[in-house]
């Protein structure tokens, strides 16, 4: 009742705010500039509204979560005031699955006709390069690096090392593919994590050789673009790694050069000026910004739309006797099982699994949560083992083709330590 009597004057402050809060915006021919990485967050954790007002000072700067991104995408495609978005791509630490619905916004974006420039300042690796990619154009600063060469992976295996210091594991594990702790109990790769290892590597690199094969011509130009292990600034560019070499002070120069035609490759001339003569630079706004001075347009909402709860399993999954994460994670979804206010319940899962009983502790949880209201889980980088069966409990399952999933199977790792304690 309270909320109906005030929402007039919601309503009448908000359209004495409307025309100040208008003028107040980015000017027309703005780019936005959206800051991508480290760490990509699929769901931005929701905060108490007064706390929200009161930190937006400091929202200064920092990456969208992957929500976000999306729709300020969306907004600034139908935005007459916005030319283009440009993405800084810094290193990411998150993997495959995320890189892979990151690439998947920027394309979308991309393809339904926003002008999108990605900008590497220190360069990047094959992650990095796949994400950017999906831009419309892609520049890196001249000093940067590509690392370019095929995709592998490593693994320390210290089992005849324990074994000088009379420390043995013994492994015992329900399923091929169960290899974990083979690094403490062997002293070289089983044929098992060989061939699964070697799989992942594979689909990975197809992957990104799909979406980068554009980008560098026939099979010949792929194969003398690929025979560089690291691509310096000149040499990506030449290579068709990259398509410009910007430097950082000149960017917003740079952004203020007409577009030119696709056929007419700004690769050929990697000498030309960064922008038209006079200095003329692009007015650039902070996409955090623009999201909050967008959200202020909004005319106050009649009804309160329908809420969803994000519940986040990250991490190894393992009770503790003082409490923990996973009680943490089982107090959420009770709460979300309970709370009536709730439409439906986004689990997020970031998790290479962990204790059987908490893993199965967690998918009763989320199995009764599935009882009252509709459950989705969306996997991140991995969801494998533990993970996996917690999300099980959901009604439907969501993936990138490059997540790390399934490892159905139980496997423990038990230390020997009797000779050791003869020597002691």
């Amino acid at each position: 009742m309270l909320r109906w009597l005030l929402w007039p004057l919601r309503w009448a402050w908000w359209a004495l705010r409307w025309l100040p809060t208008r003028l107040a915006g980015p000017r027309r021919g703005a780019w936005l500039r959206v800051r991508l990485g480290p760490r990509v967050q699929l769901v931005a954790p929701a905060r108490r509204r007064w706390l929200a007002r009161w930190l937006q000072h400091r929202e200064a700067s920092g990456a969208l979560s992957l929500e976000a991104l999306d729709e300020t995408l969306r907004v600034a495609g139908a935005d007459r005031r916005v030319t283009g978005v440009l993405l800084e791509v810094s290193p990411l630490a998150s993997g495959w699955g995320r890189a892979w619905l990151l690439r998947e916004v920027v394309e979308r974006a991309t393809a339904g006709g926003l002008r999108t420039v990605a900008h590497l300042p220190l360069g990047g690796g094959p992650r990095e390069l796949y994400v950017a990619s999906a831009a419309g154009r892609l520049w890196m600063e001249p000093e940067a690096s590509l690392l370019v060469a095929p995709l592998g992976t490593e693994r320390l295996y210290l089992g005849a090392l324990l074994a000088r210091f009379g420390v043995r594991f013994e492994r015992y594990a329900a399923g091929r593919y169960k290899t974990a702790g083979e690094s403490l109990a062997s002293s070289e790769m089983s044929d098992a994590e060989r061939e699964q290892l070697m799989a992942l590597l594979e689909d990975w690199q197809a992957e990104a050789d799909r979406a980068l094969a554009p980008r560098l011509g026939d099979a010949e130009a792929r194969r003398a673009a690929r025979a560089l292990l690291v691509a310096h600034g000149s040499e990506a560019l030449r290579a068709g790694w990259v398509d410009r070499l910007v430097e950082g002070p000149e960017l917003r120069r740079a952004l203020r050069r007409p577009a030119v035609d696709p056929a007419q490759s700004e690769r050929a001339t990697p000498d030309e000026g960064p922008g038209p003569a006079g200095g003329d630079e692009a007015a650039v706004i902070d996409a955090r910004r623009y999201r909050r001075w967008r959200r202020a347009l909004r005319p106050p909402a009649v009804r309160r739309p329908a809420r969803f709860g994000v519940v986040h399993i990250s991490g190894i999954i393992a009770e503790r006797p003082e409490g923990g994460r996973v009680r943490r994670w089982l107090r959420a979804l009770a709460g979300a099982a309970e709370d009536e206010k709730l439409a439906g319940l986004l689990l997020v899962v970031d998790s290479p699994g962990g204790g059987a009983t908490a893993s199965d502790r967690l998918r009763a949880a989320v199995a009764a949560v599935a009882a009252r209201k509709p459950v989705v889980a969306l996997m991140g980088d991995v969801a494998a083992s533990g993970g996996y069966m917690a999300a099980l409990g959901a009604h439907h399952l969501v993936a990138a083709p490059t997540t790390v999933t399934g490892s159905i199977g139980v496997v423990a790792v038990l230390p020997l330590l009797e000779a050791l304690i003869e020597r002691l």
